[in-house]
């Protein structure tokens, strides 16, 4: 059987290695941040060819959204976003208690600045390079709840499903709200219904198989059957969620 091994180089080895600043300004101006990547990507390949990543004529990967890399969701959702020249972006958690969570709203997404920004940052790449790619990296709805409300999610997993639930449910109908509104717009051949999704499910494991199938399982289950393809990608010991994923 071929062996296949993909390295995954982070922040802090651009930052040892080419002296590559990821601080807020690497980040805020779209075609700063796509020349950026470009340009890690032409010097890995020339100064480190043995490891087999980078490209020596790298071809622009022009990303609206990626102006908080993968803290989007947490961005739209309120999170202030912090920056560090050798990590990628962090968000930390709101503090809103189980009342307000009870009445998480779905986003309006034309009035949300995140938004907004990821729309006009697709005009001026569009304009630059031709194209934009319209994905963004969301993660699961678990993924999302335990960035942006921490602990008190947790909490509310197991002294109040309900609640629970229906914050997943509404990240889940804001992610799909997004692909309709945002990915579909600015990429026009962009999948849409019956979706392809695919995402980050890793904090699975802070909660246990059983609580993972009551909270967790419906929501995932409900944007599983709008998908004509769908993929979970799970960080830590599967075993114990295997049969539920199954």
């Amino acid at each position: 059987m071929e062996e296949y091994a993909h390295i995954k180089l982070s922040e802090d080895w651009y930052n040892d290695r080419f002296g590559m600043s990821f601080s807020e300004d690497f980040w805020a101006d779209p075609l700063r941040r796509t020349e950026n990547f470009r340009q890690l990507s032409y010097e890995t390949a020339l100064k480190y060819p043995h490891i087999g990543e980078g490209n020596l004529d790298p071809i622009p990967d022009p990303q609206p959204a990626e102006r908080y890399s993968h803290r989007f969701m947490p961005a739209l959702f309120g999170c202030e976003i912090v920056y560090k020249e050798n990590q990628a972006p962090a968000a930390l958690p709101l503090d809103i208690g189980m009342e307000e969570l009870a009445r998480l709203p779905v986003p309006e997404l034309h009035k949300n600045d995140v938004f907004k920004k990821a729309l006009s940052d697709a005009a001026i790449l569009k304009s630059k390079y031709g194209f934009v790619n319209g994905a963004i990296n969301t993660g699961s709805p678990l993924n999302v709840a335990v960035t942006v409300f921490g602990e008190n999610f947790l909490a509310a997993c197991v002294s109040e499903p309900e609640t629970a639930r229906h914050v997943l449910m509404v990240i889940a109908e804001t992610e799909i709200n997004l692909i309709n509104e945002y990915s579909s717009v600015v990429q026009p051949n962009y999948p849409k219904a019956p979706y392809h999704i695919g995402y980050g499910n890793c904090p699975a494991i802070m909660v246990s198989p059983a609580t993972y199938r009551e909270v967790v399982l419906p929501v995932d289950m409900w944007i599983r059957r709008q998908c004509a393809v769908f993929s979970i990608h799970h960080c830590g010991v599967f075993d114990r969620y295997a049969k539920i994923y199954t």
